[in-house]
């Protein structure tokens, strides 16, 4: 048996034969604007899959598409920095309340890593994006989550492609065929792990996650929250039941350059270590996890 997964081609030999089907040319994409549907080949990139979509969203305007789709044409993003010194702890556990209920509209994701400018501390990166503009945005957000001091020239208008780039820390101007590049730019090692969470954490619960991260160094968490359309879903609704009742989702991750199974095993137990570290803030009886994942160490 073959099977594709963030852990990529994993193969279990029996003593039957078996085949590798390569689809990798079976990439074509057909999306039907009328009936808001998409039929993607499975050797098709994500993006691909983007450019299609945005070169069909330039032969619309924003009365043609109606509001619910003209998002294809502009969003607004953004990213705030903070640091523990920065009563970071606060502002965090302010995210967690709000950032899956607050607005439809706006995906605030949290993105969290040890930096080190004399001493270590805690970064906290929010990235967000927003169906609107960005008057309404910060209006909002001055509002419900004044800590975060977002201000107007924080604010970029992109297209949702430009969003993809801001996500990925490119620049949003590049040409919109670097979707179609099916080489990688660059090719590193990468640990991921996941967990769901139901609960919010406390502050106590926070303060001793950076105490571990900081005495990890090399490890960083991503909380993206659902709520949204999301927490209308019940669980049983489709094949992926993450949906109602989940807060957000954590992802570990470790990234590393040098090849070789010591520096392997080094990072891939950091993430064994924080993921453990972290059992007491998640889901339980049962632990969630998503099957597609696939992490071989559960």
């Amino acid at each position: 048996m073959v099977a594709m997964t963030m852990k990529g081609c994993l193969m279990w030999l029996h003593s039957q034969p078996l085949f590798i089907l390569d689809m990798f040319n079976l990439r074509s994409i057909q999306i039907d604007m009328k009936t808001e549907t998409a039929w993607v080949e499975t050797g098709a990139t994500l993006g691909e899959v983007y450019y299609i979509i945005d070169e069909k969203s330039k032969l619309f305007d924003r009365k043609s598409m109606g509001e619910d789709l003209f998002w294809a044409i502009t969003v607004i993003v953004f990213r705030v920095l903070k640091t523990l010194e920065q009563n970071s702890t606060d502002i965090v556990y302010n995210w967690h309340h709000f950032a899956p209920t607050i607005n439809n509209n706006l995906f605030i994701t949290l993105v969290l890593n040890v930096t080190q400018n004399g001493i270590k501390t805690i970064r906290e990166t929010f990235v967000a994006l927003f169906l609107g503009d960005s008057k309404s945005l910060v209006s909002l957000l001055n509002d419900k989550f004044s800590q975060l001091g977002l201000k107007q020239s924080d604010c970029i208008e992109t297209s949702w492609l430009g969003s993809v780039l801001f996500s990925k820390n490119t620049n949003i101007t590049a040409l919109v065929e670097v979707f179609l590049n099916r080489q990688p730019q660059s090719v590193n090692y990468l640990k991921r792990k996941y967990h769901y969470v139901k609960k919010s954490i406390s502050k106590e619960g926070l303060e001793g996650i950076w105490r571990k991260m900081i005495e990890l160094v090399d490890t960083s968490l991503n909380f993206n929250p659902y709520g949204g359309r999301m927490a209308k879903i019940p669980s049983t609704t489709s094949h992926f039941p993450h949906r109602a009742g989940n807060l957000w989702k954590i992802q570990y991750l470790a990234n590393w350059n040098k090849p070789g199974k010591e520096v392997a095993n080094h990072y891939i137990n950091l993430t064994r270590k924080l993921h453990k570290y972290m059992t007491h803030f998640v889901s339980k009886n049962p632990r969630g996890a998503f099957f597609n994942y696939r992490d071989l160490h559960l």
